[in-house]
């Protein structure tokens, strides 16, 4: 398990890196976890995500509107997986949905994930490509090429309003 989470400057973040680590040595897990909690550039992130099988975003709660951690988890191109909750509905078409949000729906959705990845079943492989679209959909050139599109069209409306009067 690679944890690629950066300490928010929050006491609340802190205090659960804490947990976790007390965890992880209680448990005797230190040869299978991997915790990354400092800040690090974009590159250094997407380089310990493109190593994964599986990149888990396993939110619980919380007051965002959208993730914008998903959107950067995809362009890892490794297979991304979401809890159930309204922040993922932007990415819905590219991610794979866990069955709950509690540790246990979360272990067996990761669970049945990492044998459907090991086995390339046929819905890893449509999800794939889902996500590959909505990554193209996505890059700053298309987005960029389709705002450019929209703003010449305001111009266009408003160049005939002022020339109607």
């Amino acid at each position: 398990l690679k944890m690629v989470n950066a300490e928010y400057p929050a006491p609340e973040s802190a205090a659960l890196i804490k947990v976790a680590n007390e965890k992880i040595k209680r448990l005797g897990l230190f040869e299978w976890v991997q915790m990354h909690t400092e800040y690090l550039a974009d590159d250094e992130s997407l380089s310990l995500l493109s190593e994964a099988n599986l990149i888990v975003f396993p939110y619980q709660v919380t007051g965002e509107s959208s993730s914008a951690a998903a959107r950067g988890g995809l362009t890892s191109e490794r297979p991304v997986a979401v809890t159930p909750l309204p922040i993922f509905d932007d990415v819905a078409p590219a991610v794979f949905t866990l069955p709950g949000h509690t540790p246990e729906q979360i272990a067996l959705g990761v669970g049945q994930l990492l044998d459907a990845i090991a086995n390339d079943s046929e819905h890893v492989r449509t999800k794939r490509a889902e996500a590959e679209r909505w990554c193209a959909g996505h890059r700053y050139s298309s987005l960029s090429q389709r705002l450019y599109r929209m703003l010449q069209g305001v111009a266009r409306a408003n160049q005939r309003i002022n020339e109607n009067g």
